[in-house]
């Protein structure tokens, strides 16, 4: 089975926003997405802004590792997280992975979503909303998601998948790599999904993964937010497509 066939049969992935420590952490001009506001929106709105839901999870050597969150600063109200271990790769010097949501009070230090993991450590980490109720997210006022990066060590594979209230599936994959700024801002266009006839208006789930690019390991990241964006909203650093096949 090949790399990305065997990451799409497992989950998803998806990004958010960077800039100067309010403008890089992306912080301060988003609130919580809200259904019950009239379209079109006021502004773009946090789907998580990993201010809520702490948890520091370390990865199991030789199985999945399972943990749910719940705050209202996430969307739906909780977020599940799975670790795998070994997934593109051996863990050959047992290196550990972990997982944590860090939330902060510190201006200077943004609340964010951190992966670290030791050389050679091939987890899939994959950060899921609506795995328990289904979120009912109405996207049709907003063409892209988007995740804000404080930072990435290397290569990423990135896939994202969305499931709407029918039970259909659109995804996108795509590479990002570091940039020389450190923080950068992923976006992942709605018009890049690999199902057109996904129903934007109820999303039920959304799955983001992370899985390693090379042959060193999931590289480390922090992202200090995951938003829904309007179109006449700042478009991104890099942005994340075409459409999966």
């Amino acid at each position: 089975m090949s790399k990305n066939t065997r990451t799409r049969a497992a989950l998803a992935a998806a990004f958010v926003l960077g800039l100067s420590p309010s403008a890089i952490w992306g912080q301060a001009k988003e609130k919580i997405c809200d259904n019950s506001v009239p379209a079109p929106p006021s502004g773009s709105c946090y789907i998580d802004n990993f201010k809520t839901g702490a948890v520091k999870m370390v990865g199991s050597l030789t199985q999945t590792t399972t943990t749910t969150q719940t705050g209202d600063g996430i969307y739906g109200g909780n977020r599940s997280i799975q670790m795998i271990p070994d997934w593109f790769g051996t863990n050959t010097f047992a290196q550990p992975a972990q997982v944590q949501v860090r939330p902060s009070s510190t201006a200077a230090v943004p609340s964010a979503l951190l992966l670290s993991n030791g050389y050679s450590a091939f987890p899939a980490v994959l950060v899921i909303y609506g795995d328990t109720t289904p979120l009912n997210l109405n996207m049709v006022p907003y063409n892209q998601f988007q995740l804000s990066f404080a930072g990435l060590s290397g290569a990423l594979d990135l896939i994202f998948e969305a499931h709407d209230v029918t039970g259909a599936i659109g995804e996108v994959t795509c590479g990002p790599s570091p940039q020389s700024g450190e923080a950068f801002t992923l976006d992942i266009p709605l018009a890049n999904f690999s199902n057109p006839a996904l129903d934007w208006s109820s999303i039920s789930a959304i799955l983001v993964g992370f899985y390693s690019a090379d042959v060193y390991g999931t590289p480390n990241l922090a992202i200090t937010g995951f938003s829904a964006i309007l179109p006449t909203d700042t478009t991104g650093t890099v942005s994340c497509g075409p459409p999966a096949n």
